[in-house]
């Protein structure tokens, strides 16, 4: 079923490829974000899975992932925090048993980089993350198309593509290394900040929260579209896996979001 709200368009549907998947049916969607759906039989596990396009990376609505629900029709309102797209999809799924989700998986190699905006040294290494181009709309270089980590003895290095030129200097970017799927207290980031030119790792405060405080400085090149960095290695202490997504804002609501993966350290 599509549904056309005045915020975005949404298509909604059952899905049937997790084990013990069971029928749910879409009821109505309002305008203001109201989600009504019904299933049979009751005492299910259900949860909503949320991507840009339906060619992107789809992951989990946090706080809507194994939502148990012991009625045969259920009506909430969808989270904002995160989704705030000019497209929007959703999928439903309904489950006897307790719902799985995984990350794309990401080994971060081991390599010497030089932070002078030149992308030779990152030859033969993939992108962790990569990001659909054309997808945001804001300020020259908040377009991200691909974000890049590797790591020596002493830094963690991070790169950040972008598609639609050279960055403003008045944006920020994130690049999270999270224990988990959402943000935790203590969690930390690889924080670059155009405005005055400077690099560092942060720490979230609260979960979920928009607060951090200062870890340690790091190092900062731009050329042409892309954005080079490294920070002390021990001041990210980056946790193995790392759920890794990448951001941009200009001290507001985020331009751009990336897919997560999750990031193994050697």
């Amino acid at each position: 079923m599509i549904v056309k709200t005045k915020y975005c368009l949404l298509i909604l549907a059952a899905l049937p490829a997790f084990a013990n998947a069971q029928t749910c049916r879409i009821v109505s969607l309002t305008s203001d974000g109201y989600l009504t759906w019904t299933n049979s039989p009751t005492n299910l596990y259900c949860g909503l899975l949320y991507a840009r396009a339906l060619d992107d990376c789809w992951s989990p609505a946090s706080g809507y992932w194994n939502y148990w629900t012991s009625n045969s029709q259920t009506t909430l309102q969808l989270p904002s925090g995160g989704m705030a797209f000019p497209q929007l999809y959703l999928r439903l799924v309904c489950a006897t048993n307790p719902l799985s989700f995984s990350f794309p998986q990401f080994q971060v190699p081991f390599a010497g980089i030089t932070v002078d905006g030149n992308s030779s040294d990152w030859s033969g290494i993939q992108p962790a993350v990569s990001d659909r181009a054309g997808d945001a709309q804001g300020p020259a270089g908040s377009d991200l198309t691909a974000i890049y980590i590797a790591r020596d003895t002493a830094n963690a290095y991070v790169r950040i593509d972008v598609a639609n030129g050279p960055p403003s200097s008045g944006l920020y970017f994130g690049v999270s290394f999270y224990t988990n799927a959402t943000s935790q207290a203590g969690d930390r980031y690889v924080f670059v900040n155009l405005r005055g030119f400077a690099c560092s790792v942060e720490k979230r405060i609260a979960a979920g929260s928009g607060y951090h405080e200062f870890v340690a400085s790091g190092a900062l090149a731009v050329q042409g579209n892309i954005i080079e960095a490294s920070v002390p290695l021990s001041a990210l202490n980056p946790p193995s896996p790392s759920f890794v997504s990448a951001w941009d804002d200009t001290s507001g609501p985020s331009i751009d979001n990336t897919c997560m993966v999750e990031a193994r350290f050697p």
